[in-house]
C-alpha cells in the first residue's frame, strides 16, 4: 500500500513503547522508551505521506514532549478520545465530558470509597489533578470540580484492582465506560465514548483513507473494531489478540515496525 493511503491510529503505552532488549540506539521519551525500529519505521512511514496518530490514554498535554521525538501527526487524541488537540495550534478542538458530575461518581462510589488509595481526575480543559488516601476524603476532592472528561484509580495489588474494577462496573455501567487501561489502572469515562470515536472522526474527515489500529489492552477494542485493519504486539492482553488482523513481536522490539513492513506490502 501507498503510505499516503494510511493512517495509523496508535496507542502509547505499552503499543508504541515498551522495553526494548537493545537499548543502545531506543529513543528514550519522558513518558516511555520506543525502540530504534520502530522509531525508524514512524520516520520512514510519515515521509512517505502516512499520517501516525497517536491515541492515548494521557491527555495532551502532558504529550507535547513527543514532537521532539517522532514526526507523529498534528492531531493528538488523548483521555481515549475524549480530548483531541491540535498540537501547532495548541489548541484543543474536541472535548467529550462524563455526563456524570464528578460529585455523583462521589455519591455512586462511596459505598466502597475505601478501596481507593491513588484517583486522577481529568478536568474539561485536559488538565490532570491527583488525590491520594493523605489528602482527606476522596468526595471533598471530587467536589471540586463540575466536569470531568475522566476518573481514573490506581492500584498496584492485582487482586484488590480486580475489586475495585468489578465495584466501579456495578455502580457506573450505565453512565460510564469503565475498562482497564493496564492491570493496574482502572478508567472511567462517558457511555459510548472512547478511542473508537477518534477513528469515526478521521473516516468523516479522510473518507478514501485506509485506517490502521494499533493497541494493547482493553481500553483500545473500540479503536481495534472500528479500524478497517487492527493490530497487536505479543504483550497484549487476550481480548486485543481476539479481534485483530495478526499479532507482530511485542512492543519494546518492534511492534509498530512489523505493522509498517506489513502495510508496505500490501
Amino acid at each position: 500500500m501507498n503510505f499516503s493511503d494510511i493512517i495509523i491510529c496508535s496507542d502509547f503505552d505499552g503499543t508504541l513503547t515498551g522495553n526494548p532488549k537493545d537499548v543502545r540506539n531506543a529513543v528514550v521519551t519522558p513518558l516511555g522508551t520506543i525502540c530504534a525500529e520502530t522509531a525508524a519505521a514512524v520516520k520512514r512511514f510519515a515521509s512517505g505521506g502516512g499520517r501516525f496518530v497517536v491515541v492515548s490514554g494521557r491527555s495532551p498535554k502532558s504529550m507535547d514532549f513527543l514532537y521532539d521525538y517522532l514526526p507523529v501527526d498534528d492531531l493528538f487524541a488523548g483521555i481515549n478520545g475524549a480530548a483531541v488537540q491540535k498540537h501547532c495550534a495548541g489548541e484543543l478542538i474536541h472535548v467529550h465530558p462524563m455526563r456524570i458530575s464528578p460529585s455523583e461518581f462521589a455519591a455512586r462510589t462511596s459505598k466502597f470509597s475505601n478501596l481507593f488509595k491513588d484517583v486522577n481526575l481529568t478536568d474539561v480543559d485536559a488538565g490532570l489533578h491527583n488525590w491520594k488516601t493523605a489528602d482527606g476524603e476522596l468526595g471533598t476532592f471530587l467536589r471540586k470540580f463540575d466536569k470531568a472528561l475522566k476518573i481514573t484509580a490506581y492500584e498496584p495489588d492485582r487482586d484488590e484492582m480486580g475489586i475495585i474494577y468489578e465495584n466501579l462496573r456495578a455502580a457506573l455501567s450505565d453512565v460510564c465506560e469503565v475498562e482497564m487501561s493496564c492491570p493496574h489502572i482502572a478508567e472511567c469515562f462517558d457511555k459510548g465514548a472512547g478511542k473508537n470515536q477518534t477513528v469515526e472522526f478521521l473516516r468523516r474527515s479522510e473518507p478514501n483513507k485506509t485506517i490502521v489500529a494499533a493497541g494493547d489492552y482493553s481500553n483500545d477494542v473500540g479503536m481495534l473494531i472500528s479500524a478497517d485493519m487492527a493490530f497487536c504486539p505479543e504483550n497484549a492482553s487476550e481480548n486485543v489478540k481476539s479481534v485483530c488482523r495478526a499479532v507482530f513481536r511485542d512492543s519494546g522490539d518492534g511492534f509498530i515496525a512489523d505493522v509498517i513492513d506489513y502495510l508496505e506490502k500490501l
